[in-house]
């Protein structure tokens, strides 16, 4: 529900269902959820263009995923961090984004082999999430 409310731009709506959801998270200690609280927290940020606050969150969640090796949150997270390099004007990372799309295939992730095309051919716009 949060990250519908992302999509949306109903901020102050998705702001509280993460909240929610990251409590639920912590509670039962499931941390695969923590992450996708913080990644969509990032989004968030990234919205309101509060891009210091979204790296933070993106590096959080980065860990979270690493440390639990979720490839979907690694993959998604990367490529969220290159769509903040894009919006603060700082040039995409092709080489990065290549990886991610050669992993996405890997890992048949149709969704995210999207995105990347859309981002290396300039023609990237924000897709829902595909967890909550």
């Amino acid at each position: 529900l949060a990250d519908l409310y992302v999509i949306t731009r109903q901020l102050d709506l998705a702001k509280i269902e993460v909240e929610k959801s990251l409590q639920k998270a912590r509670n039962l200690h499931i941390q695969g959820w923590i992450a996708h609280c913080y990644l969509v927290k990032a989004r968030i940020a990234m919205l309101e263009q509060q891009f210091e606050l979204c790296k933070k969150h993106l590096n959080h969640s980065y860990k979270i995923y690493k440390k639990i090796n979720q490839m979907w949150g690694i993959i998604n997270t990367q490529l969220i961090h290159e769509i903040l390099r894009l919006k603060t004007k700082q040039p995409i990372r092709v080489d990065i984004l290549q990886e991610l799309l050669r992993c996405s295939k890997q890992f048949n992730y149709q969704h995210e082999q999207l995105q990347i095309q859309q981002l290396l051919s300039g023609k990237y716009t924000m897709k829902p999430l595909m967890f909550l």
